[in-house]
C-alpha cells in the first residue's frame, strides 16, 4: 500500500521499518526526498520575490519620507514667497504695465516699416521689369503679397486691427490693385522673353522660374511652354509679311534661333545623372535657379533690398517674417526626365523642320537669283562657324536628342536646292521663250515679201553675206580662239561656218542668256581655299567647317543640265513642228507654187543653220552641258592660247578638250540638234533636187523646134585619115558634141549657183552627197523616161545623150557612204549607156569613142572649178593634171586645182610645180582601142585622149564608165571586123 506523507511524517522511524518492506522504505524514502527538493526550490521562488517587495516597500518608505519634508520646506517657501510678493505687489504693476507699452510701440513701428515697404514695392517692381530682371521682379510681387497676408488686409472680412489700419492708412485698400497687376505684367514679360532669339541662357532660366513662382506649375509644364513659345517665334521668323530686315537675315534668323534654342534646352533642363562626368558642367540651370530663391536653402527676398534699405530709418523694425520670407513651391519641382525631354526635343525638331520648309520656302521665293542663294549660304555658313559646329554642339545635342542635328542638311539645304531648281529653270524658261519669240519673229518675216532688210536678204541668200567684205572680217589675234573673256569670233570665221548675221544675233542673245544663268550658277560651285587658322604651335591648321558648302556641285550642274536641255527641247520641238509644215508645203509645191515653197525652204534652211549654230556659236550651252568636265581644262586652254597665240594655241585647244561622249547629256543635245540641222538641209535638198530634175526633165523631152534649137551647141569639126580597100589614104571630116546641151550646163549651173546661195562650203558631206545623189537619180530616171517613150533617136541626138550622161555622170560623181547604193546606181549607168548607144552606128561609135573622151575630158577640166562643188569632194578631175596633158593650145584654160579643204569650195592655184619635187600620176590602164588600119596616123593621139585624169578616183563613176565604154567599143569593133 502507497504510504502517504502525512504518515510518515507522524510515524516512528523503527515502526515504519517494521511496517513496511525495504522496497516500499526505498520508494518512500524517494518521494520524501524529491517533496523536499520541491519544497526547498519553492522556498527559494518565494523568498526571492518577497525580498523585492521588501526592497521597494523600504525604498517607498525613504521617498515618503524626502517627499514629507520637500513639502514641509516647499511650505515654509510658499510663505516667504507670499510676504515677499505682498512686498512687491505694487513694483509689478508698474513693470507690466511698462512692457505692455512697449509691445504696443514696438507692433506699430513694425506695421509702419512693413507699410512704407509696401508703398515702395511698386517703383521697385517697376525698376525690375525696366532692367530685365524678372526673377527679382517675381520675388518682389511675392513680398508684396505676403506683406498683404501679414497685415490681414487680402481677406474678405478683415479682423477690426487691419480695418483699423483701413481707417487710419486708406491708401492701402488701393495699394494691392496697384501691385495685383504686375503679376500679369512679370509673366507677359517672362513669356515675351522666351520668345526672344537673342535671350541669354540666364534670363531663360530666370524667366521659367518667375512662371514657375507665380503660377506654381512644375519644370516639365515650363519645358511646354518654352517649346511651343520657341516654335511661335520660329513661326513669325518664317512669316514673309514680317517688316524690315533682308531675307538674308530672316533666314540666319532662323538659323540662330534653333541653335541657340538647342543649347538652352540643354543649359538649362538637361540634368546630367548622378555620378556622371558631366554632373559639373553649367546644365540644369532651372533647377539650380529655382533653389537658390525658394525654399529653406533659398536666400530670403529682402536680401535684394537689403544694401538698399540697410540705412533707412525703418528697416529696423522690419518684422523676422518678412525680412525671411523666400517662397515656397506647392509642388515638388522634379528635374525633366531624359526620356521626356529627348522625346520632346525630338517633335520640337521635326515640327521646326516642317515650319522652316514651308517659312522660309516662302522667303525664298522672293530671290531670284542663285547669286543671292549662295549669300545666304555663306551667311549660314560664318554663323554656324562660329556657333553651331565642333565637338561641343555634338555633345549637346548627343545629351538631349541622343544624335547630332545638321542644321544644314536638315533645315535649309533641302529648299535652297529646291529653291536653285526653280531659278535655274526659270531661267531657262525665258531663254526659251526669248529664242522662240525670236524665231516665230524671224519666220514671220522671211514669209514677206519683196524685204529690204539687209539681214533677211542675208537669209535669202547665204553668198550674198559670205562675199560681202566687211570690216570685221578680219578678227584681233585673241578673237582666234575662246579666252575666258568670251570675245566673238571675227567675221570671217562665222561666214566660213555660214552663219549669217541673223544666226549670230540670235545665238548670241541665247549664249548671253546663257552665260548670266551660267555665271550665277558658278558663283554657288566655285570652290574656294578654306580658312586657314594658326594654331598653339604655330602650325597653320584648317577649321573643321560645319557643312560642306560644295556638296551640292554635282545637283546644280544636273539642274544646269535639265534646264538646258529642256530649254533646248522645247526649241526643238518648235523647229521640227515648223519643218514638218514646211515639208507639207513642198509636198503640195503644185498647189501652193514655187515661190511660196522658197520661201518655205528659206525657212528651213534658216532653222537648220540656227541648230548648227547653237553648236558652234554658243559655247557657253555647250559649258552648261558639259558642267565640270570642261571648266579645268577650258582655263587651263586658255592660258595655252595667250602663250602660244592664235591658230598654234587653237590647235593645243583641240587637243587638250576632253573626247566628246555621245552618251553624255551634250554628246546626246548636240547630237538631237545637229540630227534636226540635217533634217532641215536634206529637206532642202530633196526640194532642189526635185525642181532641177524637173525642169531637166521637161527640157529633155522637149521636142519642139524652138526647144530643139535652144538647147544645141556647137559640134566639134575635126579631120582624121582613114585608108580604103586599095591603100590609098583618105582624109575626112568628122562632126562631134564638143560641150554638153544648155539645158544640162543650165541644171548644173542652177545646182551649183543653189548650193552656193545657201552656204554649201558649211554643209555636211553627207547633205551635199544627198542632193547630188537625188539630182543625178532623177536625171537618170529622165533619161529612162526618154527611152521608154521614144522608141528610136537620131544618131546626132543619141551621140549628144551619150556625151551629156558622160558629162553629167562625171560632175556628180559624189560618193557616199553607202557603197551597195553607189554600185547600184553606177549599174543603172552602164545599162542606159548600153540602151542610148543602141541607136548609134557600132563602128561610128567606135570611131567617135575616142575623140568623145578627149572633147568629155577637156569640157570636165574647163568646168570643174565653176561646178566644183557638185564633183566628189573626196578627188577631183582636174587636180594635179600636169600642164602639157591636153595640147599646148588648151594651157590657158586648164587650171590645176589644190587639195580638197574642209571649208572652202575649189580654188584656182598657181600652174607652176618644183621640178625637185615632181608630182605623182596615177595612169589608169584603159584597153587599147581596136581601129581600122586608117586611123593608126592617129593611134597616139587616141590613146592619150583614152587616158582617165591622173587625179581621178579609180573608185568614181567617170573611171568605171569610161573604162567600161571604151572596153565595150573595141568589143563590138573586133565582131563587125569578123
Amino acid at each position: 500500500a502507497e504510504i502517504k506523507p502525512e504518515q510518515i511524517a507522524a510515524m516512528d522511524t523503527n515502526i515504519l521499518f517494521q511496517k513496511y518492506t525495504i522496497s516500499e522504505v526505498k520508494d518512500t524514502e524517494k518521494k520524501i526526498r524529491s517533496d523536499i527538493e520541491r519544497k526547498k526550490e519553492d522556498l527559494r521562488q518565494m523568498v526571492g520575490e518577497r525580498y523585492r517587495d521588501l526592497i521597494e516597500a523600504a525604498d517607498t518608505i525613504r521617498e515618503m519620507k524626502n517627499s514629507a519634508n520637500n513639502v514641509g520646506q516647499a511650505v515654509s517657501s510658499m510663505d516667504k514667497y507670499c510676504q515677499q510678493l505682498q512686498k512687491n505687489k505694487k513694483n509689478h504693476a508698474r513693470e507690466s504695465k511698462e512692457a505692455a507699452k512697449k509691445k504696443e510701440h514696438d507692433a506699430f513701428y513694425s506695421i509702419a516699416a512693413e507699410i512704407k515697404l509696401l508703398l515702395d514695392m511698386p517703383e521697385r517692381i517697376w525698376s525690375s521689369l525696366e532692367a530685365a530682371e524678372l526673377l527679382s521682379a517675381a520675388r518682389l510681387y511675392l513680398l508684396s503679397r505676403h506683406i498683404m497676408s501679414s497685415l490681414h488686409l487680402d481677406s474678405p472680412s478683415p479682423p477690426p486691427s487691419a480695418q483699423n489700419l483701413l481707417t487710419f492708412f486708406p491708401i492701402l485698400s488701393r495699394q494691392w490693385s496697384y501691385i495685383s497687376h504686375f503679376k500679369v505684367a512679370i509673366l507677359q514679360n517672362a513669356r515675351n522673353m522666351l520668345k526672344k532669339p537673342d535671350a541669354t541662357e540666364k534670363a531663360t532660366a530666370e524667366a521659367l522660374c518667375s512662371i514657375m513662382l507665380l503660377e506654381d506649375t512644375s519644370p516639365r509644364q515650363v519645358f511646354t511652354e518654352y517649346l511651343l513659345a520657341k516654335t511661335n517665334t520660329v513661326q513669325q521668323l518664317c512669316h514673309p509679311g514680317q517688316q524690315g530686315g533682308s531675307i538674308k537675315a530672316h533666314v540666319c534668323g532662323v538659323v540662330q534661333l534653333i541653335v541657340s534654342t538647342v543649347r538652352q534646352m540643354h543649359a538649362v533642363f538637361y540634368s546630367p545623372e548622378a555620378g556622371s562626368v558631366k554632373e559639373q558642367e553649367a546644365c540644369d540651370q532651372l533647377l539650380t535657379t529655382l533653389g537658390s530663391v525658394s525654399g529653406d536653402q533659398g536666400a530670403p527676398v529682402y536680401s535684394l533690398l537689403e544694401t538698399e534699405l540697410r540705412n533707412r530709418p525703418f528697416a529696423k523694425h522690419i518684422p523676422s517674417s518678412i525680412a525671411e520670407f523666400c517662397p515656397v513651391l506647392k509642388t515638388l519641382a522634379n528635374p525633366v526626365s531624359q526620356d521626356h525631354l529627348q522625346a520632346s526635343c525630338q517633335q520640337w525638331i521635326s515640327t521646326c523642320v516642317e515650319t522652316v520648309h514651308r517659312g522660309v520656302g516662302e522667303l525664298l521665293g522672293y530671290v531670284s537669283t542663285i547669286k543671292g542663294l549662295v549669300a545666304i549660304r555663306d551667311a549660314v555658313w560664318d554663323m554656324l562657324t562660329q556657333d553651331g559646329a565642333g565637338a561641343e554642339w555634338s555633345e549637346v545635342c548627343q545629351h538631349i536628342l541622343r544624335r547630332e542635328v545638321l542644321v544644314w542638311e536638315e533645315f535649309l539645304r533641302p529648299i535652297l536646292l529646291n529653291r536653285s531648281q526653280v531659278i535655274i529653270e526659270s531661267q531657262c524658261s525665258s531663254t526659251a521663250e526669248l529664242s522662240l519669240q525670236l524665231v516665230t519673229n524671224t519666220l514671220q518675216e522671211l514669209g514677206q515679201k519683196n524685204t529690204t532688210e539687209r539681214t533677211l536678204m542675208y537669209e535669202h541668200d547665204v553668198a550674198m553675206y559670205v562675199w560681202t567684205e566687211m570690216s570685221s572680217d578680219m578678227p584681233s589675234k585673241s578673237s582666234w580662239f575662246h579666252n575666258k573673256q568670251g570675245e566673238e569670233l571675227g567675221g570671217l570665221a562665222v561666214k566660213a561656218k555660214a552663219f549669217t548675221p541673223r544666226i549670230q544675233s540670235l545665238c548670241k542673245k541665247i549664249d548671253c542668256k546663257l552665260q548670266a544663268l551660267l555665271e550665277d550658277v558658278s558663283q554657288y560651285t566655285s570652290v574656294t581655299q578654306p580658312h586657314q587658322e594658326v594654331g598653339p604651335g604655330g602650325d597653320s591648321t584648317t577649321a573643321s567647317p560645319p557643312f560642306d558648302k560644295f556638296a551640292d556641285n554635282a545637283n546644280m550642274e544636273k539642274y544646269l543640265q535639265d534646264g538646258c536641255t529642256s530649254c533646248i527641247t522645247r526649241l526643238l520641238e518648235c523647229v521640227t513642228t515648223e519643218l514638218n509644215s514646211a515639208r507639207e508645203v513642198v509636198l503640195k509645191k503644185d498647189a501652193v507654187g514655187i515661190s511660196s515653197s522658197s520661201s518655205t525652204i528659206d525657212k528651213a534652211l534658216f532653222l537648220a543653220r540656227l541648230c548648227s549654230g547653237l553648236t558652234e556659236i554658243c559655247p557657253n550651252l555647250q559649258l552648261c552641258m558639259m558642267g565640270k568636265q570642261s571648266k579645268d581644262v577650258t582655263h587651263e586652254s586658255a592660258r595655252t592660247l595667250h602663250k602660244q597665240g592664235s591658230w598654234r594655241g587653237v590647235s593645243k585647244l583641240q587637243g587638250t578638250m576632253p573626247p566628246l561622249d555621245e552618251n553624255s547629256p551634250w554628246g546626246k543635245l548636240r547630237a538631237q540638234l545637229l540630227t534636226t540641222a540635217d533634217t532641215g538641209h536634206r529637206l532642202w535638198a530633196e526640194h532642189t533636187s526635185g525642181w532641177l530634175v524637173d525642169q531637166f526633165s521637161t527640157a529633155l523631152r522637149d521636142d519642139s523646134p524652138a526647144a530643139v534649137l535652144m538647147s544645141a551647141t556647137n559640134w566639134e569639126e575635126m579631120e582624121i585619115q582613114e585608108e580604103t580597100e586599095a591603100g590609098k589614104s583618105v582624109q575626112s571630116k568628122i562632126r562631134l558634141p564638143a560641150q554638153a546641151s544648155w539645158y544640162v550646163q543650165s541644171m548644173l549651173f542652177l545646182l551649183c549657183r543653189e548650193v552656193n546661195r545657201v552656204g554649201g562650203h558649211a554643209l555636211s558631206r553627207s547633205i551635199l552627197h544627198d542632193v547630188v545623189q537625188q539630182t543625178s537619180a532623177g536625171v537618170l530616171t529622165a533619161y529612162e523616161a526618154l527611152l521608154q517613150d521614144s522608141a528610136t533617136l537620131p544618131q546626132a541626138r543619141a551621140l549628144q545623150l551619150v556625151f551629156d550622161l558622160r558629162y553629167i555622170t562625171n560632175m556628180l560623181s559624189a560618193r557616199g557612204a553607202d557603197s551597195q547604193a553607189y554600185r547600184a546606181q553606177a549599174d543603172r549607168v552602164m545599162r542606159l549607156m548600153e540602151k542610148i548607144e543602141n541607136h548609134i552606128d557600132p563602128f561610128d561609135l567606135d570611131v567617135f569613142t575616142p575623140y568623145l573622151s578627149k572633147a568629155l575630158d577637156r569640157l570636165t577640166q574647163r568646168c570643174s572649178v565653176m561646178l566644183g562643188v557638185t564633183t566628189s569632194p573626196d578627188h577631183h578631175l582636174a587636180a594635179g593634171r600636169p600642164p602639157g596633158s591636153t595640147g599646148q593650145q588648151e594651157q590657158h584654160n586648164v587650171l590645176p586645182l589644190p587639195p580638197p579643204c574642209p571649208r572652202f569650195s575649189l580654188l584656182p592655184i598657181n600652174t607652176r610645180t618644183d621640178s625637185s619635187k615632181p608630182r605623182p600620176t596615177i595612169d589608169v590602164p584603159v584597153p587599147k582601142v581596136q581601129v581600122p588600119p586608117s586611123l593608126s596616123s592617129s593611134s597616139q593621139e587616141v590613146v592619150d585622149a583614152g587616158r582617165l585624169p591622173r587625179a581621178a578616183s579609180p573608185s568614181s563613176l567617170y573611171s568605171r564608165i569610161g573604162a567600161f565604154s571604151t572596153g565595150w567599143l573595141s568589143n563590138i569593133g573586133g565582131q563587125g571586123n569578123k
